[in-house]
């Protein structure tokens, strides 16, 4: 490959120059020759354009030759430089260079300063600062922290323990030492007639406005009427702020009717704790100084309801608000140990289908379940778990509907304050509880080709009505929408997909208020409809006697396949794994071909060991896959579209 140098015929001069002695096209001569950036001549004038011409191989190996030769290099690999002397290490710190600080040069604005906000205002919660923002620079950015030079022109009366401070150039916060502003206390805020911002601005007119903080609120007490207190309980009340218990007693006031008990503070609160559950969870709850414990003067009577009540005008710790209006803490003291059903009544029938509870006016002593079972007697017999807890025994088992029973209590009974339950009997009268029947919740249910009955439980119904229709993979969108109308509650009333093959009626042989289970044999459906797909939609007919109506409408609505194929799938972003198999014996089934409702074009067929890769084409493709195998059809539908990942 041939080398071009371009060179100016001006620009090239031997070391003895001769005048107007032009290079040859052959070889140069031996003489060396030097590349100058020569000055025009006489004869060739600095405008003139000089005449370029590309040098010939030989030529370029001539001026090449006479270049001084390059060093060679020992290596042509990397080394870092050897070990020299360390640099100093860099200071810590920001350098500043210039002569220091600067003042901050402001321009001065024609309008006057203004307060652009300002909070609390008004009645308030807890509030745990005051801040006003102004519209412009109140402090030189470098002064926040200096609140002796900078302070913020604002007055808070009353000011409580704590320190102004500027969050920005526009804005100042006072921060109360305590955390939060005291309550009970009315705040007056003023923006100072001094004020004025950096560029020299003064307020147009004083700026003033006021809040309040919470006056003393009664929140919650102990005991309540959840506690079957004792004749000398320990009163503890729980407030929002602190008070003084010496002071606050003389606005407490206890009375039972029109009668009146005299109260004393009782011992230090931490000396409490643990002397019941509810006092210890509501002691855990409150903060030191929030709240007072009393006690009754005297023993109080049994059987009573009390009212503790907090008088209007009454005072807290913090500050000089006082409360407007009364506030009532009620509880209540126990009384004999009783027992009542808490079911029976007109708005709460003792059905045959749920638990039976037996009330206690106490809280119940520690009982062991062999007790439990020794002290409760049912007629006529009938085997119950029992369960307890506070003043409660739940009764759960196979009541019949419709039937009286007795529950005869035994005086082993006992309250946590030692009382004895006199020997009880409670009368109880079950109904026949409200007509349902149960199917299984998905739409879609799989029988064996080798006994294919649908099994429907029920309960208070005489006889089902059943309507079965043959359908194909197409119809699976219309009954979707219908499956879904029927799970709201709504009756379907137009005609159902696909062609009805039969409308039976079917005796669940009942007439108590027990769950039976009535079948649907679909042996002679498959036989005119091989491909095994059906449609059943299930009505409860008339209700057992003594069933207590039901708002819903009794009927369900089922797909129902009969098959002995089993399909497992798996799904990623673009394909469907499926694995065939027999149902009943698990041996993979070859040649069974798949596909995607409304996607024809996927079809697959699965190899020999039943395995096969469908293609998702379309991001919206339907969830339903569908295997067939000679007439028989096997549908796997999918649940829900965002679970998607994992359809199996």
């Amino acid at each position: 490959m041939g080398h071009s140098l371009w060179l100016s015929s001006a620009d090239i001069t031997r070391a003895q120059p001769a005048p107007d002695q032009a290079l040859a096209s052959t070889a140069l001569p031996d003489t060396p020759i030097r590349l100058t950036a020569a000055t025009p001549t006489e004869s060739e004038p600095a405008s003139s354009t000089p005449v370029l011409r590309p040098l010939s191989d030989a030529e370029v190996e001539a001026v090449l030759a006479g270049l001084p030769a390059l060093p060679e290099r020992a290596s042509s690999e990397f080394a870092w430089p050897e070990d020299g002397p360390e640099l100093p290490a860099a200071a810590n710190g920001l350098t500043i260079l210039g002569g220091g600080p600067v003042a901050p040069t402001v321009a001065t604005q024609a309008s006057p300063l203004r307060v652009l906000r300002y909070s609390p205002l008004g009645a308030v919660g807890e509030p745990t600062a005051v801040r006003v923002m102004f519209d412009r620079p109140m402090v030189p950015l470098g002064g926040l922290a200096d609140t002796r030079s900078h302070p913020p022109p604002i007055r808070l009366r009353p000011e409580p323990p704590g320190q102004w401070r500027w969050l920005d150039p526009t804005t100042a916060e006072f921060q109360p030492q305590a955390g939060e502003l005291p309550k009970a206390t009315h705040f007056e805020v003023d923006v100072m007639p001094t004020a004025h911002a950096l560029d020299g601005a003064k307020l147009e007119s004083a700026v003033r406005w006021r809040f309040d903080t919470p006056a003393l609120v009664l929140q919650q007490g102990f005991p309540d009427d959840r506690v079957d207190s004792g004749p000398d309980p320990i009163i503890v009340l729980r407030f929002n702020q602190r008070v003084e218990p010496d002071r606050l007693l003389r606005s407490l006031s206890l009375h039972a009717g029109d009668r009146r008990f005299r109260l004393r503070l009782a011992e230090a609160q931490q000396h409490l704790t643990g002397a019941e559950p509810g006092l210890t969870t509501l002691l855990k709850g409150t903060r030191p100084g929030h709240s007072i414990a009393l006690r009754a003067v005297r023993p109080l009577p049994l059987n009573t309801d009390f009212e503790l009540r907090l008088a209007s005008g009454a005072r807290s710790a913090e500050g000089p608000r006082r409360t407007t209006a009364p506030q009532v803490h009620r509880f209540s003291t126990y009384g004999p140990l009783r027992a009542e059903l808490l079911c029976g009544k007109s708005s709460n029938p003792c059905a045959a289908e749920t638990p039976i509870e037996i009330l206690f006016s106490n809280t119940l002593a520690k009982m062991t379940s062999g007790q439990l079972k020794a002290w409760i007697g049912i007629e006529p017999p009938i085997d119950v778990g029992i369960r307890y807890w506070g003043n409660r025994v739940q009764l759960e088992g196979a009541w019949t509907g419709n039937s009286d029973y007795r529950i005869e209590l035994s005086s082993e009974f006992r309250d946590v304050h030692g009382q004895h339950l006199p020997r009880s009997a409670l009368q109880v009268s079950t109904t026949g509880g409200r007509p349902v029947f149960l199917v299984a919740p998905t739409p879609l249910l799989s029988l064996p080709p080798d006994s294919p009955h649908l099994p429907i439980p029920s309960r208070n119904l005489s006889t089902l009505q059943a309507r079965v229709h043959a359908v194909q993979p197409a119809d699976w969108p219309d009954f979707l929408t219908l499956f879904d109308r029927v799970r709201k509650g709504e009756l379907v009333a137009e005609r159902l997909p696909g062609r009805l093959l039969a409308d039976v009626e079917l005796s669940t042989n009942t007439s108590a208020a027990v769950t039976t289970s009535t079948e649907l044999d679909f042996s002679p459906y498959r036989s005119v409809h091989p491909s095994g797909q059906f449609l059943v939609l299930i009505r409860g007919n008339e209700p057992v006697p003594g069933a207590l109506a039901n708002g819903r409408a009794q009927f369900e609505l089922r797909w129902v396949q009969v098959s002995d194929l089993a399909l497992q799938a798996a799904t990623d972003s673009r394909h469907v794994q499926v694995w065939a198999t027999d149902q009943s014996t698990g041996a993979p089934i070859p040649d069974v071909r798949l596909e995607l409702l409304g996607d024809p074009q996927t079809t697959v067929f699965s190899d020999a060991n039943g395995l096969a890769d469908v293609p998702l084409r379309q991001e919206d493709a339907p969830d339903l896959l569908i295997a067939r195998r000679n007439e028989v059809i096997t549908l796997l539908p999918h649940g829900q579209p965002w679970m998607r990942p994992d359809w199996t």
